[in-house]
């Protein structure tokens, strides 16, 4: 049988597939259904210190090529996590907590709760294009995308990877979390800050690894490095 196991910013995975965050992710329900499906590790959705309310009703809208979505990063807050976590941790894989807020401190706070509760790693959302002072609104900015990654590696002992939106400062993003404690970053192409959620396909690197990946399938290749890819 052929080994697909590899080695992705400290974890070690069965093999390179994974869920994205996302809408999929919003209940337990919707995570053990996608672990069922076999991924090696999962993502969760993107929680923040007090619960969000999604916004209103239509959050999707379907166009020719797939489907663009806007939910508001709607999520029951840093007891809710606890509760979910409870749940996950039963699944016997890592579980990648995804985390957001406002400030340095917001992040470090719900990264904090994830490491406690048992996550493996935690990814900070510096992507989501839709909501104001959150998401790409920092991640355009690489001295606020470092003190948040910075907060956050400071405070927890798992891995920390960033997810960083699509901007003209995205490598000069890529190069502050690195330097600030990210053990990797990933490309979540979402749509610019005004635009609807949409991520299509996402560029994963760490030290000597990079990969490619469209939908979940995370196809890897690597450069005088054991690492994997996300």
């Amino acid at each position: 049988m052929v080994d697909l196991s590899v080695d992705v910013a400290g974890l070690r995975l069965t093999h390179p597939v994974m869920n994205a965050s996302g809408i999929m992710g919003e209940t337990p329900d919707g995570l053990m259904a996608i672990a069922r499906a076999g991924v090696s590790a999962l993502v969760t959705k993107s929680y923040t210190p007090k619960p969000r309310e999604p916004y209103p009703m239509p959050r999707v809208v379907h166009v020719e090529y797939g489907a663009l979505n806007a939910v508001g990063l709607a999520n029951p807050g840093v007891e809710g996590l606890k509760g979910h976590m409870k749940l996950l941790r039963q699944l016997g894989i890592p579980i990648v907590v995804s985390v957001a807020g406002s400030l340095p401190n917001d992040f470090a706070e719900v990264a904090s709760v994830a490491e406690e509760e048992g996550a493996s790693a935690v990814e900070l959302n510096l992507s989501c294009p839709h909501v104001e002072r959150m998401g790409l609104d920092i991640g355009m900015d690489p001295r606020l995308s470092a003190e948040v990654t910075k907060a956050v590696a400071s405070v927890i002992r798992v891995p920390v990877i960033a997810k960083l939106g699509i901007s003209d400062n995205m490598l000069r993003t890529a190069e502050a979390v690195l330097s600030a404690g990210a053990r990797a970053w990933r490309q979540g192409a979402d749509t610019h800050k005004h635009g609807e959620g949409h991520e299509s396909q996402r560029v994963h690197h760490e030290a000597g690894a990079r990969s490619w990946h469209r939908g979940t399938l995370r196809a890897c290749h690597t450069s005088n490095s054991s690492e994997g890819c996300l």
